[in-house]
C-alpha cells in the first residue's frame, strides 16, 4: 500500500499550498492526516488553500469527504480551496458526486499577472 505524503508550503501570508500524494483514503495516516493539516491551514487570514492532488494514486469516500470538509472550513473563514494537478480519476469522482463545481482549478483562478488573486 502506498503511503500518504503531505507537504505544506506557505506561498504568502494569504496562500498555503498542500501537496498530497499516495493514497488519500480512510485512516488516520491518510485522509485523517490530510484533514488535520487542512484544519491547521484553514484559519482566519487565509485567502486561498491550494491542494495539489497530482501525486494521489487512490481516493475513496473518506478522501472525498475531506475535500468537501476543506471547502466548508475554508469558506467559514472567507477563503477558497483550489485544486491543482487533479488526476482524471479524481475529476470524474468529483463530477459523479457533483462536487466539481465548488472546486476551481488553479489555472482558472490565476489572474492576469500569473499570480493567485487575494481577497
Amino acid at each position: 500500500m502506498e503511503r500518504t505524503t503531505i507537504v505544506k508550503t506557505l506561498v504568502s501570508d494569504l496562500v498555503t499550498h498542500l501537496t498530497v500524494s499516495g493514497n488519500f483514503v480512510r485512516g488516520e495516516d491518510s485522509a485523517g492526516a490530510v484533514w488535520k493539516m487542512v484544519q491547521h491551514c484553514a484559519q482566519p487570514g487565509l485567502a486561498t488553500l491550494v491542494m495539489d492532488l497530482g501525486g494521489v494514486v487512490r481516493l475513496d469516500a473518506a478522501g472525498i469527504g475531506v475535500l468537501a470538509s476543506a471547502y466548508r472550513a475554508a469558506r467559514s473563514h472567507g477563503a477558497q480551496v483550489l485544486l491543482a494537478n487533479t488526476p482524471g480519476f479524481i475529476q470524474r469522482l468529483l463530477a459523479l458526486t457533483r462536487l466539481d463545481g465548488i472546486f476551481p482549478s488553479v489555472q482558472s483562478a490565476l489572474n492576469g499577472s500569473g499570480e493567485l488573486g487575494g481577497r
